[in-house]
């Protein structure tokens, strides 16, 4: 081992000397960024049950929404349900893109998609006067045909006009605001982000490099689910003013009801020589739609027609076709009880739905 000399004896004490009297300074961590103060007991939620708060508790702050079950009711209480069974609980915002958006609600931290216990359904889109403006919430719709709600969920950083308007109006189910906690979507906003490669292929330079953690969301004020309900009754037109809305005075007026309580008008007679047997091989086309408008089946969205044994059909697909022949163009209301009953489709279609479909019967094989 190598003899310490005076001078290096020195120079240690020196150095010890200049650190304790500050002379330098040793390495520091970085603070970490505290998170943000909401004061509840300043805040005052509405009275309106169809107005709930909620609080949002997150790694950086809390943040106060209002819900608006009077404008989309349907949506709310989807979110409700969400909220109620834990969904949001752990997850993270993985989708910061400071001037637009913060998305949140679909992943853990090691950005793992979070196993869903609520089912899925069709939100508000068609009647609500709700739009994509600074500070709302959004919940995102699936992309596939149906359109049903996932739980993600984003909060419109600036007044995101183009999620109202062509192909991208109703994909975003705006259902609420922010009224609390601009500080915590700041410091979210503001958080460092990079591209990880669990989430979008690592090309997306917007998953915050230090996770922020959605720790609970709960309602903090009174949400009255069967009073939305009401407002769903109400918002949802009659079969005939939706068909009015959607296909035009002329067809409306034509709708004839048939012995089983089917309702049909012929846009197009087909001329055709016949009308398929029940246990034929037929072509068509077909979109399926609720009486509010929104579209839960679009077979257009396909390459190629649908193909189907007339027997196989729901029974007022069944009765409906029965009598059209090729080239027909016809629009028919289905009540519950010709197509899923009390059932439904858990997630699809609700129990008890009337529904209005445009068909187009191409070839009878």
């Amino acid at each position: 081992m190598a003899r310490l000399t005076l001078r290096d004896s020195l120079c240690s004490l020196l150095l010890v000397a200049v650190v304790v009297l500050g002379g330098c300074h040793a390495p520091r961590a970085k603070p970490a960024i505290q998170p943000a103060s909401v004061n509840l007991a300043a805040l005052t939620p509405p009275s309106d049950p169809l107005r709930p708060w909620l609080r949002m508790e997150t790694s950086l702050g809390d943040i106060i929404f209002e819900l608006d079950a009077a404008e989309a009711p349907t949506t709310v209480i989807n979110f409700v349900e969400y909220v109620e069974g834990g969904e949001y609980d752990g997850t993270i915002f993985h989708r910061v893109v400071p001037d637009r958006i913060l998305q949140g609600g679909g992943y853990t931290p090691d950005l793992e998609p979070k196993p869903r216990s609520v089912p899925q359904v069709v939100p508000d889109t068609w009647h609500i006067d709700l739009h994509s403006n600074e500070g709302t919430l959004s919940l995102i719709r699936s992309s596939d045909q149906l359109g049903k709600t996932t739980a993600e969920f984003f909060i419109n950083l600036t007044d995101n006009v183009r999620h109202d308007i062509g192909r991208l109006h109703g994909r975003y189910a705006v259902f609420g605001r922010v009224v609390a906690g601009h500080d915590t979507i700041n410091r979210i906003r503001s958080t460092p982000i990079g591209p990880d490669p669990k989430y979008g292929q690592g090309l997306l330079p917007v998953v915050p490099v230090s996770p922020v953690v959605i720790k609970s969301a709960r309602l903090i004020s009174e949400f009255d689910a069967s009073a939305a309900r009401e407002v769903i009754a109400v918002r949802y037109p009659k079969p005939v003013d939706a068909v009015r809305k959607l296909f035009g005075k002329k067809v409306a007026d034509a709708l004839t009801e048939t012995g089983s309580g089917l309702s049909y008008a012929d846009i197009k007679v087909g001329r055709g020589p016949r009308s398929p047997d029940p246990d034929q091989n037929i072509e068509f086309q077909y979109r399926g739609t609720f009486l509010n408008g929104v579209e839960f089946e679009n077979s257009h969205d396909r390459q190629e027609p649908m193909i189907r044994k007339l027997n196989s059909m729901i029974p007022g697909l069944q009765e409906a076709f029965a009598t059209m022949t090729e080239g027909g163009h016809r629009v028919i209301i289905v009540p519950p009880e010709l197509a899923y009953k009390a059932g439904g489709i858990p997630g699809i279609i609700p129990p008890n739905s009337i529904l209005i479909y445009e068909l187009e019967l191409l070839v009878i094989q």
